[in-house]
């Protein structure tokens, strides 16, 4: 079984300065998401539960290992984890067998601190694949929040000519 966590974030800075060049400042959050990967050698999909921060489930699905949607709670959803589990695929052999994923939500998502990203870099631990390279595509954005996701404290982060430089740093009280 795998077992992976992210945490949310908190941009102190403006998302679109960033992608001009601009250093941003971001904290990870206390608050983020899980994911759990088992193996299944019996079966021949790939089961995927989503649960909110009430462990509530919000979204369902059943994949094909060709990464069809056999069936589902949520279709626009379902496009969306498709888009992003074609990518994971391209990149790792993760997909190549079936498994169940189970991701829990820490926080409501209307908090804004991160559903997106946290599944993100869920995802890119889960193909052990850098999720800033393989999966920032599918996401969009400058990156920072993929960043924060793995971050252990406050970091600065920088786009310059299309590189990401990230930085631990102190913020002084």
């Amino acid at each position: 079984m795998l077992n992976y966590r992210a945490n949310g974030k908190l941009l102190l800075t403006s998302e679109y300065a960033i992608t001009q060049g601009a250093k941003g400042l971001a904290l990870p959050a206390r608050f983020g998401q899980k994911i759990h990967y088992l193996p299944n050698l019996e079966g021949n999909s790939i089961s995927w539960s989503s649960l909110d921060h009430d462990a509530q489930e919000w979204f369902r699905a059943e994949i094909s290992l060709s990464l069809e949607v056999l069936s589902t709670s949520n279709e626009k959803v379902a496009k969306r984890l498709l888009k992003n589990l074609q990518i994971v695929k391209s990149h790792s052999s993760l997909l190549d067998k079936p498994g169940s994923f189970k991701t829990e939500l820490e926080f409501p998502a209307e908090w804004g601190l991160g559903t997106s990203s946290t599944f993100t870099s869920l995802l890119a631990q889960c193909a052990q694949v850098d999720p800033l390279e393989t999966l920032k595509n599918a996401h969009g954005g400058s990156g920072y929040d993929l960043a924060c996701a793995k971050a252990d404290g406050p970091i600065t982060y920088q786009l310059i000519d299309n590189k990401v430089k990230v930085l631990n740093t102190s913020i002084p009280f």
